[in-house]
């Protein structure tokens, strides 16, 4: 697994809100074709414990494997392969066959019988998805060759072009897009307060909990646009028509405390998590520029002499580490 706190973060956020099998069954019928879906009993859709991304994808790819029955008999494997790149990676189709083989020869070596592996794409990268989504676009040949080459086409959900109201049918589903969609721009602290009324209407008190904790430790974990105290009164503006949820705020200095451990204990700069403690948007973005240099070897500077730049210098040098640390 990637030890980057960036992509933990992410990983751990998405397979939160895309884990349960009913969150999971309104993904596959928002991204599948109606004529495929008519084919699949999602009601008895069921999670695999078992990941197939192999040691060389998990850089950036993290995925959830659920079973589910045919209608008629039989049964297929329905992938959600998470893309955690900022820009998107032209050989993703060849990955994805390579997936798709993987998990084919394991079924063979357990005596299981072949089956259809339906493979789906999110991707939440800050740049749209424009390269190939198929085989036959990355190999060229003449059309008489075309037969010889694997035929699938990803089904790709890019949340950098996708309509988040599309999804106001799927609530939670509704809640991951916005939040990844939003985490890094500057119009999050404007949509919290939904994304928190949301959840708070929409899923059971205990669930509900669990939820909301993961959307706080993700943008506590992730975004340098909203300070603790703009997530405090967003949470409580969201929840205001829950005031059971409101118990929910005490996690706060839990969370924050939790990442200060987890920044120390991997090494991170004092800075970084004076920073977080700091709860300020500016403490906050220095601290993430010390643990970005951190991760690329590079010297930046105290957290004192960062507090002596200007906003506009801070804000450059962090998109200047944050798409170096993407690169690599």
């Amino acid at each position: 697994m990637n030890d980057d706190p960036i992509h933990k973060a992410h990983d751990r956020f998405v397979r939160h809100m895309l884990s349960r099998p009913e969150t999971a069954a309104g993904y596959l019928r928002q991204q599948l074709p109606a004529e495929v879906v008519r084919h699949l009993d999602l009601s008895a859709l069921r999670p695999v414990s078992q990941s197939f991304v192999d040691a060389t994808l998990r850089e950036n790819q993290s995925d959830l494997v659920f079973e589910v029955p045919l209608i008629g008999g039989g049964e297929a494997l329905a992938v959600i392969l998470f893309e955690h790149k900022s820009h998107p990676d032209p050989l993703t189709p060849f990955q994805v066959l390579r997936y798709i083989v993987r998990i084919l020869d394991q079924r063979l070596r357990e005596g299981q019988t072949l089956c259809c592996v339906i493979p789906l794409v999110l991707y939440h990268g800050e740049q749209g998805w424009n390269v190939a989504r198929s085989m036959e676009e990355l190999i060229a040949t003449p059309d008489s060759l075309r037969s010889y080459v694997p035929k699938f086409t990803l089904p790709l959900w890019d949340l950098s072009r996708y309509p988040e109201d599309r999804l106001r049918g799927e609530s939670i589903l509704w809640v991951l897009a916005s939040v990844l969609k939003y985490s890094r721009q500057e119009e999050l602290p404007e949509r919290l307060d939904e994304v928190f009324r949301v959840v708070a209407s929409s899923l059971q008190h205990d669930t509900a909990l669990q939820t909301l904790e993961a959307i706080l430790r993700y943008l506590m974990s992730v975004s340098s646009t909203i300070t603790r105290d703009q997530l405090r009164a967003s949470y409580t503006r969201g929840v205001s028509e829950q005031p059971l949820l409101t118990e929910g705020l005490s996690i706060m200095p839990t969370i924050a405390e939790q990442l200060l451990k987890q920044g120390r204990s991997e090494g991170r700069s004092e800075g970084r998590s004076e920073g977080l403690a700091e709860g300020t948007q500016r403490g906050a973005l220095i601290g993430r520029i010390q643990a970005w240099a951190e991760m690329l070897g590079r010297s930046v500077g105290s957290f004192e002499e960062l507090s002596s730049q200007d906003d506009s210098e801070l804000r450059q040098l962090a998109e200047e580490l944050k798409a170096a640390v993407d690169k690599r």
